[in-house]
């Protein structure tokens, strides 16, 4: 029905009233007339909620055409100036940064300016290669930019179904469904889960006692551990045999244990083959753009793995990308993630350059704080339970492979002045070079049982200054022991020291377990300098009369990974390019460094930890003026040093790349520091956060 004839009277209608023939003809024309106006109105309307539509966010031309600097990005122009200025021939004007709220709008838009052609799904987006609508696309689907608030029609993700995470407290459908890819990879991921299962049960039950946690979504998540992959070449099968270092092994069972455990649906896969199956599901897997219908929340992998599906995915991992959460046991600092800020600066380092969000990488310790902490679970009885009766002068050397004990004789030798001395060492008597002294009793590889009863009635462990990290300190000190820990007189870095000469970070360490030094510390680890012989003697001589009793942080048990766990998959959001509410925004305290000092330092300084994902919410000249830093003025920059700023000429320097944020490096200006505290046993945790 045409809008004429619902307004034009019908033929029975004007004879029932009895018009002349002009009045009809009158009446008619007035019709008409009325339904020309509302049609134009119609158009007109529609015409120009169509120009907004392709018009939001559009970038003021220069004189010769050259788009202005996203620095000035309005995020919240009206409808009808957007209107007025297209009209004009020129664009919105930028006038508000984006680079504080969305550091990384600038970066994408650029890279989509070259490459939208690439795939055809941006173009099934809207996007034509013009600012408007990458910026629409960058904004309304990967939301890497801010929106436009009276944008009147957006592009709308398909609707997800929300399922709540159900606890899992029986593992049949983990060994049987999940964990089967291939037979013997998992076979020590399998021991250990199942020895340590009652034990997860309980301490989540535990928890929930005293940690009211709010409702959790289940997740669907990926893992794949590309460290046991045959590709990887590491022959962990060989390995587990000789006793070597276990620690990633130990992490990625505990992640699985708690993940399950906390109700997600997972995808475990070994083998590359396994990982190409799995991503098969996606049928937009070779698209850069985010599938409409999310495949999966989150994707955990160790380097060797992002690697590997780098090479699966080709064009389309950068949809995966924000997904990844990467298992990095030494840590990876913004310096070496920036490809171009590592290569224009020569930071040499084969496992860098990926480009991701700093937080995404996640550590065996709480060593890096741009990074995140996973950490892993100390496996031992309930602390509370050990025996604290005195104990017999017996030593257990911390070194399961031969090569460890290469030049450490003197050393040991001194520990045998007061103590008996024992070892758990794989012999190989094929290759033995004889390194370990006769008076050592070597037990061999031991069951985790049989070494923690051999620890439950040792008095010291006795590190010889490598493996650097590992977990096995705590779990000496949880079972009653006195760690002595060898300090290193030259800090060990990847400038001095060939194990760290590849590792993307220049945090050095300054002795075996500098966790254990900092947050545990006396009397349960004394750090010696293990080449000084008087020293040595002395702080072995205090350790033995010391009586101690069992300890484990929070953060190492069940239920310390668990919280985290439970939080990280809730609250860690690295697709949206503007800063999230977590850690809460209250949680933040701002503090300004030395000059030469790092952000990491400014904040121990003061009880607390630098905080990375609030570094967005200090790159400003207002934001630091409300925390009485003020500048004369501020310019951009790319480095890992800011924002900054100097005392006299008040110049500031703000941060020009989002990913570029960190916690570490010193410089001679003074740095603006975010900071958090943190729940004493869980530094992962600030107090607002729980």
């Amino acid at each position: 029905m045409t809008i004429a004839s619902m307004l034009l009277p019908s033929h029975r209608r004007l004879r029932q009233q009895k018009l002349s023939r002009s009045e009809r003809l009158v009446l008619v024309f007035m019709a008409f007339w009325c339904a020309g106006i509302f049609a134009f109105a119609m158009y007109s309307s529609g015409n120009e909620m169509r120009k907004v539509d392709t018009s939001v966010y559009q970038l003021m031309s220069s004189e010769d055409g050259a788009a202005s600097s996203m620095d000035t990005l309005v995020a919240d122009a009206s409808i009808s100036s957007a209107v007025t200025k297209k009209a004009q021939g020129k664009s919105c004007k930028l006038a508000v940064s984006v680079k504080d709220t969305h550091p990384e709008c600038e970066t994408k838009l650029q890279y989509l300016r070259k490459n939208w052609k690439v795939d055809t799904c941006y173009a099934s987006y809207g996007v034509k290669g013009d600012d408007c609508t990458i910026l629409i696309y960058l904004s309304e689907v990967e939301h890497w930019c801010p929106r436009l608030r009276d944008r009147q029609s957006v592009h709308r993700a398909s609707p997800r179904i929300v399922e709540a995470a159900i606890v899992r407290r029986n593992l049949t459908h983990l060994f049987e469904k999940i964990l089967t890819d291939d037979k013997f990879n998992y076979e020590w991921i399998k021991s250990r889960i199942a020895s340590m299962w009652p034990r997860w049960v309980q301490a989540y039950d535990d928890l929930m006692k005293t940690w009211h946690s709010v409702a959790r979504e289940k997740k669907k998540v990926i893992l794949h551990l590309g460290l046991l992959t045959r590709q990887s070449k590491l022959n962990w099968t060989q390995k587990l045999a000789t006793g070597a270092p276990l620690g990633e092994l130990v992490q990625w069972s505990d992640l699985i244990a708690s993940l399950y455990l906390l109700g997600h649906d997972l995808q475990v896969s070994s083998q590359t083959e396994t990982l190409h199956k799995i991503l098969a599901g996606d049928k937009s897997r070779a698209s850069q753009c985010p599938a409409r219908s999310l495949y999966a929340d989150m994707i955990y992998l160790d380097i060797i793995g992002l690697n590997q599906m780098k090479k699966l995915t080709k064009t389309g991992f950068l949809k995966y990308a924000c997904l990844l959460r990467v298992l990095d046991s030494f840590g990876t600092e913004p310096a070496f993630n920036s490809k171009n800020y590592a290569m224009s600066h020569k930071l040499k380092t084969q496992w860098g350059k990926h480009n991701l969000n700093p937080r995404q990488f996640f550590t065996m310790f709480p060593h890096t704080a741009d990074n995140t902490f996973l950490g892993f679970v100390v496996n031992t009885v309930d602390p509370s339970s050990v025996s604290t009766a005195p104990r017999a002068p017996v030593s257990l050397v911390y070194a399961k492979e031969e090569y460890m004990w290469e030049d450490k004789t003197a050393y040991v030798d001194v520990v045998r002045e007061f103590t008996e001395v024992h070892a758990t060492v794989h012999i190989d008597k094929k290759l033995t070079k004889n390194r370990i002294p006769p008076y050592v009793k070597n037990h061999g590889l031991l069951s985790s049982e049989d070494l923690q009863s051999l620890l439950q009635t040792t008095k010291l462990f006795i590190g010889l200054g490598f493996p650097y990290e590992g977990p096995a300190p705590l779990e000496a000190i949880a079972n009653g022991c006195v760690f002595i820990n060898p300090r290193f007189n030259e800090p060990k870095s990847r400038l001095n020291t060939k194990f760290f000469a590849d590792k993307p970070t220049f945090r050095t360490l300054v002795s075996q377990s500098p966790y254990a030094e900092t947050y545990v510390g006396k009397p349960h680890v004394f750090t010696v300098d293990v080449g000084d012989t008087d020293e040595l003697r002395s702080v072995l001589k205090e350790a033995l009369r010391t009586n101690v009793s069992a300890y484990l942080p929070h953060e190492f048990t069940m239920g310390g990974m668990l919280q985290r766990l439970a939080l990280y998959t809730e609250k860690h959001d690295f697709c949206n390019g503007a800063p999230g509410i977590w850690p809460p925004r209250e949680a933040l305290r701002v503090r300004v460094s030395q000059k030469g000092e790092s952000c990491n330092s400014a904040c121990t300084q003061l009880g607390l930890l630098c905080e990375p994902s609030f570094f967005p919410l200090l790159n400003t000249v207002e934001a630091l003026a409300s925390h009485d830093i003020n500048c004369s003025g501020g310019t951009y920059a790319e480095d890992i040093y800011h924002p900054s700023f100097e005392r006299v000429g008040k110049e500031c320097v703000l941060q020009k790349n989002g990913l570029l944020y960190s916690c570490a490096g010193e410089v001679s200006r003074h740095r603006v520091c975010p900071c958090r505290d943190f729940v004493k046993g869980q530094t992962a945790l600030c107090k607002a956060c729980i």
